[in-house]
């Protein structure tokens, strides 16, 4: 393409790279830190060790996480196939997003409201 679509591509890997970066810290800050009470504690517990673990440690972590900054690192290296190095990254990022949102959501329900 032309110098401009490529600094647009560069921008939003470095973009995705980031933001990327940031969502998993605060998951897993989120996850394994400190919580304000054993409810919380619960849901954090089924998410990364109970009957979520799969989705969150596949789907999320792995799939979502890992593959996307894997990509976007590579993007970057390589700029002939950045633009379907991105694609990818961003499907994948995607599928983490929707797996993360599915755990955090389902977690929160397993706990006893009394």
């Amino acid at each position: 393409g032309s110098p401009d679509s490529k600094t647009l591509s560069t921008f939003f890997t470095v973009v995705l790279l980031l933001a990327s970066v940031v969502h998993v810290g605060l998951v897993l800050i989120e996850i394994f830190g400190s919580h304000v009470n054993s409810h919380v504690a619960t849901a954090a517990r089924y998410m990364s060790r109970g009957g979520l673990r799969r989705i969150f440690w596949g789907l999320f972590l792995l799939i979502g996480s890992f593959v996307p900054l894997a990509l976007l690192s590579l993007a970057l290296l390589l700029p002939g196939a950045q633009a379907v190095l991105l694609g990818i990254a961003g499907i994948c990022a995607l599928i983490g997003l929707f797996a993360y949102e599915h755990c955090f959501v389902v977690a929160g329900q397993i706990v006893p409201l009394s």
